[in-house]
């Protein structure tokens, strides 16, 4: 987000918002296991429009 005066722009960008709580568990998770040489991404398994948030 952006300000500028009493306006803020805010981007329209998908958004996938999660617990701390379950980063957490993910983390915990995927640092028992044995290295992939690979990306994991966590995110809520919902994409929300970024200005849904702001109001």
């Amino acid at each position: 987000m952006q300000g500028e005066g009493d306006k803020v722009f805010v981007s329209m960008i998908d958004y996938q918002p999660i617990a701390l709580e379950d980063v957490a568990e993910y983390i915990v998770q995927f640092s028992l296991k044995e290295p992939k040489n690979s990306t994991v991404e966590i995110a809520e398994v919902r994409a929300w429009e970024n200005g849904r948030f702001c109001s």
